[in-house]
């Protein structure tokens, strides 16, 4: 800072701070004191807001230690203002009397994300739980909505939804007839007292939460309660029914990686219905049509086999050829992928994905797809930081028909994943 030709540096006591002292120029108003303070600086010996270059500069409080400092360097937030030829420049530094606000979002303690525990589900209480996060997750309503009828609507979404992931894994439900499903729940345990441990219950995970997210497990009767955090669906199949979007990849034409378990074709719900083939090539929902119209190609019940088994074991594994592996072993989607807001930024949806993809990866499935709302730039983010790309997207025009957010279709090559980061 230059030095001002006469005008000598002056100190003012502060009236409304003891102790401290102001560090002002004549002719310069000081910017961090109070305002009865710099009126009382600008009275003392006619200190005016304009120095004799017709520019006004800021001066900050300091203490007496820091004055001499202050005059030479200036403080934090110091500027120049009003007009003139001349301008009074101030390096910034720090006031001793005035630390800045910092806030770091780390600086509060996270829960213990080492306690919750994320696998797959048949449980029924667990399934119910599961159901009220994803109602909690996905529904909001209006701020003059009662309490009755927001808690009436939540309670039928959550039975829906309840109804409806049990007959998805029971394999009765019509639409899923052609696919594979299974629930990953994320759950915690809650201490003998009822309380969430690890710094849980400080996140928001205690009796405000709503009573349906926790579920029951003590056989005899007595407290023990777990509270269901997150979840999300795992679909083997072709497509994801009722989804307008669906994946292409493999293509018919991509053979089966030699790496890909087939173990498991046929052992869940999507396996072939009595009499039918299994091993021809076909689809319901998609591949080549067998000369017979059906799904598949029905046993040869002279020696107990398909007409085209031979052909499998000794095919190259191409979709459309007798003995190709179904497509709707090779594709699989996730769906309802939630975590509760108390349970976010945890790294709890990360391991959801996680055993996501161990368990794509167990069941042969070759590519895994999800859908993400286009405008939703957390989830994406979320998303293409896991390793998915996008591979299509629905235009405007088709999303505002179907009166609902434009959507892409994210896709990633399925992948093994150590139980240590499930």
């Amino acid at each position: 800072m230059r030095k001002i030709e006469g005008q000598p540096y002056q100190e003012y006591p502060q009236r409304d701070a003891p102790g401290m002292t102001t560090a002002t120029l004549s002719g310069v108003l000081p910017a961090c004191t109070s305002r009865g303070s710099r009126r009382h600086a600008r009275h003392q010996d006619g200190d005016r807001r304009v120095t004799r270059g017709g520019r006004g500069a800021h001066i900050p409080r300091c203490d007496a230690a820091s004055s001499e400092a202050a005059f030479r360097g200036g403080c934090q937030g110091s500027g120049a203002w009003g007009g003139g030829r001349k301008r009074v420049s101030i390096t910034p530094i720090r006031c001793v009397s005035t630390p800045a606000k910092t806030s770091d979002p780390d600086s509060k303690t996270r829960p213990d994300a080492s306690l919750v525990n994320v696998r797959e589900t048949e449980v029924s209480s667990e399934l119910r739980a599961a159901a009220a996060a994803r109602a909690l997750s996905f529904y909001t309503y209006p701020a003059d909505r009662s309490e009755f009828s927001v808690r009436a609507h939540r309670n039928m979404r959550i039975d829906a939804e309840w109804d409806a992931i049990r007959a998805k894994i029971a394999g009765t439900d019509v639409a899923f007839r052609r696919s594979r499903v299974t629930c990953l729940v994320a759950t915690l345990d809650l201490d003998q007292d009822g309380v969430a441990p690890g710094g849980w219950a400080e996140a928001g995970v205690d009796a405000n939460l709503d009573p349906s997210c926790f579920a029951n497990v003590a056989p005899d009767g007595s407290n023990a309660r777990r509270v269901i955090l997150g979840t999300l669906d795992v679909n083997q199949g072709v497509s994801l029914p009722a989804e307008e979007l669906a994946g292409t990849l493999p293509r018919a034409e991509d053979p089966t990686p030699t790496h890909v378990n087939t173990n498991q074709d046929g052992a869940g719900t999507n396996g072939p219905r009595p009499g039918e083939c299994d091993r021809d090539g076909t689809d319901m929902d998609g591949g080549v049509p067998s000369s017979s119209g059906s799904a598949g190609a029905l046993v040869d019940e002279s020696n107990g086999t398909c007409g085209v088994e031979g052909a499998f074991e000794g095919s190259e594994g191409f979709a459309g050829e007798a003995g190709a592996r179904p497509m709707r072993y090779r594709r699989a989607y996730l769906s309802n992928v939630c975590v509760l807001p108390a349970a976010r930024r945890t790294g709890l949806g990360r391991r959801l994905m996680n055993r996501a993809m161990r368990v794509a990866h167990q069941w042969g499935v070759e590519r895994l797809y999800v859908h993400v709302v286009a405008d939703n730039d957390g989830a994406k983010t979320f998303y293409l930081d896991l390793g998915f790309e996008v591979e299509a997207e629905e235009s405007a025009a088709f999303a505002s028909g179907l009166n609902r957010p434009r959507r892409l279709l994210l896709t990633q090559v399925v992948r093994d994943v150590p139980e240590s980061e499930c």
